[in-house]
């Protein structure tokens, strides 16, 4: 960079250049521009002087602000900012597919059924005893047999499958005693009944209706008068007179209290007969009827 421009000289020749004002004005023009120049350079020497100086360079290290010098150091975490809050945050896979962790995938991008949760977690509760207060997943043996509680109960004597096993199954059955005709329609005509103490129970049940007159929808409900548990319904335009369909209908219920459960028809038009035989066959079994067995 040029601090002052080229200055070209006069050629001064006694006796023969003259002197006048052109001249010294050019003189004094190039004193003044060099004086000029010379103050330029020691404002940017001064500025230049005023800098910190750099440090040796070290390989592998960061230029950074120390206690107002320049330091080479290594970049830490505090240097970054939010680096420190960030790093905290993330999860560690260390803690991948360990307790208190998080879940890992296989190949296929699902978690491994090893570290799925059973749907029951079983616990050995030894021999049972009247007074222990029972967990979903306890298991005990009575009787020379194991069991497992469903839910939790105290007091609840375990109840075998069958007399081999130490006691007896509790369970219910009721049969249509006789045939019943749908007299009028869109009304309920009870067929068969069973009066249930509180527990769990399977229910399983069916009813034979015979086409007698008009065809119509029959519907057939397991239920108590007020909570319907199941139903069923078919229409009986397919059936010639004198022709019948089986309806079965089940469900698991619980019962807070002593419940009378029923299976009852309803029929869109009348004309239709409820059976409690099956004409014809051997002995003539029943062919309405309902069967409960208690499972909890």
């Amino acid at each position: 960079m040029t601090l002052v421009p080229n200055y070209v000289p006069t050629d001064w020749v006694d006796t023969v250049t003259p002197v006048d004002e052109a001249k010294l004005d050019k003189v004094e023009a190039a004193v003044d521009a060099h004086a000029d120049a010379i103050n330029t350079l020691d404002t940017r020497l001064a500025a230049e002087e005023a800098m910190p100086d750099i440090p040796t360079v070290v390989n592998g290290q960061w230029l950074k602000g120390s206690s107002g010098a320049m330091v080479w150091s290594a970049i830490a975490i505090a240097d970054v900012t939010n680096l420190q809050t960030t790093l905290n945050a993330k999860e560690a896979t260390a803690n991948k597919g360990v307790a208190n962790g998080y879940a890992s995938l296989d190949s296929g991008g699902k978690v491994p059924t090893t570290q799925l949760p059973v749907s029951i977690d079983l616990r050995w509760a030894g021999t049972y005893q009247a007074a222990t207060a029972y967990k979903e997943g306890d298991v005990v043996i009575y009787n020379g047999v194991s069991y497992m509680a469903l839910r939790p109960s105290t007091g609840e004597t375990p109840a075998p499958w069958s007399s081999a096993a130490g006691g007896t199954l509790t369970n219910a059955s009721s049969v249509l005693a006789a045939d019943i005709s749908i007299s009028s329609s869109n009304a309920d005509f009870d067929a068969v009944s069973l009066s249930l103490v509180a527990g769990t129970w399977l229910l399983i049940g069916q009813l034979l209706a015979i086409r007698a007159g008009n065809s119509g929808f029959v519907t057939t409900r397991l239920w108590d008068g007020t909570t319907v548990y199941a139903s069923a319904e078919f229409n009986s335009a397919g059936l010639s007179s004198g022709q019948g369909i089986t309806v079965p209908v089940g469900a698991i219920v619980t019962l807070a209290a002593t419940t009378t459960v029923k299976i009852t028809a309803r029929a869109s038009a009348s004309g239709f007969t409820i059976k409690a035989t099956s004409a014809g066959t051997v002995n003539s079994p029943a062919i309405t009827q309902l069967n409960a067995v208690k499972i909890g």
